[in-house]
């Protein structure tokens, strides 16, 4: 079973080609964990999480959600990461958190696709050629992470030393509050309140008042699903995201075509 969180359509599409390639079924979690369903999951032999990076790490919601969830079956456990060029201690977290559930961690591969955390003022815009690039090494790479979690071989991402993971969990609070806030979100007039904001958002932070959304302060993940899938391109972060490009994969699957 491959199981997921994905927010703008990367981390999707890297479970849904796994699943292909394995012959296997692709779980998507977000409506489990908008309900905090955490209810047995039929996973069989092998079970494969899939997740995006998000502040040097795991989503802490989704983590959250992992360490609570029942998996039923898998003895071995892989995981594969979607990030816009660091995976930073994400790796060490989901191992810590299969491990404890008794699985034995097969490795996590790293996979390298646009980043979409537009909200902060370091990132910095990826061009076409960039994006499509980065989808199609993806889209070579999973036959040969299929192949090795088939085989039960061990993958190989880059692992998190003990000095870069006692740093990153230290400063990480800090990166999450000062990363998080919500005060900034807008809508402008471009707003037709169709709600799929409010529909796409994991961690029930937003609220349709009025027609417009409002983000709670407490539950924003900053996952971004909200700002990439506005059909109007109508949500904005004080100034930081204005001319900024929106990203959802499926703007750019044909960049995949051809090998999947």
């Amino acid at each position: 079973m491959i199981v997921y969180f994905s927010a703008t359509g990367n981390t999707k599409f890297v479970a849904q080609r796994l699943a292909e390639l394995l012959e296997d079924e692709a779980c998507d979690l977000c409506a489990r964990i908008r309900a905090n369903d955490v209810s047995p999951i039929d996973c069989g032999k092998t079970l494969v999480v899939c997740s995006p990076v998000h502040i040097s790490g795991l989503p802490k919601f989704f983590s959250d959600y992992l360490k609570k969830a029942s998996f039923v079956g898998p003895t071995v456990a892989y995981g594969v990461l979607t990030d816009g060029g660091y995976s930073g201690i994400a790796g060490h977290q989901l191992k810590k958190i299969l491990e404890q559930k008794g699985m034995r961690f097969g490795g996590f591969a790293g996979c390298v696709l646009p980043g979409i955390h537009i909200t902060s003022i370091t990132n910095r815009k990826i061009e076409e050629e960039e994006i499509e690039r980065r989808i199609r090494v993806t889209s070579e790479q999973l036959p040969e992470v299929a192949r090795a979690i088939r085989a039960g071989e061990v993958l190989t991402g880059k692992r998190s030393l003990l000095p870069e993971v006692a740093l990153t969990q230290a400063l990480m609070p800090g990166l999450r509050f000062v990363g998080l806030r919500t005060r900034k979100f807008w809508v402008s007039d471009k707003c037709v309140s169709c709600g799929l904001c409010e529909r796409v958002c994991p961690v029930v932070a937003i609220t349709m008042r009025d027609g417009r959304p409002t983000w709670n302060m407490s539950h924003c993940a900053h996952c971004m699903a909200c700002i990439h899938n506005c059909p109007k391109e109508a949500i904005e972060y004080g100034d930081v995201t204005k001319d900024k490009r929106r990203y959802t994969f499926a703007k750019y699957r044909y960049a995949a075509k051809g090998n999947e």
